[in-house]
């Protein structure tokens, strides 16, 4: 079993400030020419968690450690419901197995812009219960 943990709400407007300069090297990932697709998808994924994880700090829910969104996504209280695209927890593997591969599972910039305009709509979501 995870232990679950309790952060003050004060770091939640950390963990925005951390998450929106993830977004920004999402963006940037996403406009280079070479390197790893995959590292979009990663950074997204962080982005994605930090948000997630900010608005539970905020609401001081307590979560376990975990890169998987569903069970953080599982936490938020039902009035503060995330209403992202269920195939948002695709990004997790990009925080586990996924990381350690290259090239295994073709993605075009359609995958790649979708996982950034997940990333940002999560973290603008996050941004207005937050402020």
């Amino acid at each position: 079993m995870t232990k679950e943990q309790r952060f003050k709400k004060e770091y939640a407007f950390e963990l925005l400030k951390i998450a929106e300069g993830d977004l920004e090297t999402t963006k940037i990932l996403l406009q280079a020419t070479s390197g790893r697709k995959e590292n979009v998808c990663f950074n997204a994924q962080q982005v994605v968690k930090k948000s997630l994880i900010s608005v539970l700090c905020f609401l001081e829910v307590p979560f376990p450690f975990t890169h998987n969104l569903d069970i953080l996504i599982g936490r938020i209280p039902n009035n503060f419901s995330f209403n992202g695209p269920e195939n948002i927890n695709e990004l997790t593997d990009y925080a586990t197995i996924r990381r350690y591969e290259e090239g295994v599972f073709e993605l075009d910039e359609e995958d790649l812009s979708l996982a950034y305009n997940l990333a940002k709509v999560t973290f603008e979501w996050a941004k207005k219960i937050c402020k």
